[in-house]
């Protein structure tokens, strides 16, 4: 999977690209969102106040819209101070826990054919009990010129059914798609925290139970 990094790693990682606590931080790729989206939690889960995710990939805008540039930006390092909002990353045993508890939202963010246990990318198949599926994928949408976000007002209908008042744990295969949905509910209100271990730590771990919805 792709675990968080340590306190150590991430000061230095966040310091040396000139980010502090502070700082305004728009987040984007080449159109996934995934990996902009394990970038948005990772910076906020380890205290950056200030993160947007950009609504489309690299040069999906019009001629003009944004400058673009290719040459590496020189950047003054900062001196950031990282600290853990447990808000934000669910563990295992946490996960575990909120399985039977209905005051909770266990949410798989993986395809439907790995929710239902026709895939798996660990050694055993199916998903959490008791989690719900939104495919990760329901987020964005094709464009000839590449990937755009739906907006929110389209996106609330779809997890319309989710009760507000209720905290949600979004997990995936390694975290990153998840991560999508994460900031998706966080826009729409709801309380929300990644499984950072996800399905290649659950999946691969035969004490947990599984609901294989495909087992013959």
């Amino acid at each position: 999977g792709y675990l968080i990094p340590g306190l150590g790693e991430i000061r230095e990682l966040i310091s040396a690209a000139g980010i502090g606590n502070h700082s305004k931080v728009v987040v984007y790729d080449d159109g996934e969102f995934i990996w902009a989206a394990r970038a948005y939690w990772l910076l906020e889960t380890f205290g950056v106040e200030d993160v947007a995710l950009l609504d489309v990939g690299f040069g999906n805008w019009a001629a003009g819209v944004l400058p673009e540039s290719f040459d590496a930006p020189v950047v003054k390092r900062s001196s950031f101070v990282p600290s853990i909002d447990h808000r934000r990353l669910q563990t295992k045993l946490g996960t575990l826990v909120a399985i039977d508890d209905p005051r909770r939202v266990i949410i798989d963010g993986r395809s439907a054919a790995e929710y239902r246990g026709e895939e798996s990318l660990a050694s055993r198949y199916g998903h959490v009990p008791s989690a719900v599926h939104y495919s990760w994928s329901n987020n964005y949408v094709r464009t000839p010129s590449g990937n755009r976000m739906r907006p929110l007002n389209e996106l609330a209908p779809l997890y319309g059914a989710l009760e507000r008042d209720k905290p949600v744990i979004v997990y995936c295969n390694g975290g990153a798609h998840s991560a999508l949905n994460y900031i998706v509910l966080q826009a729409l209100g709801y309380q929300v925290s990644v499984y950072d271990g996800s399905w290649f730590e659950w999946g691969n771990d035969g004490a947990l139970p599984i609901v294989n919805p495909s087992a013959r």
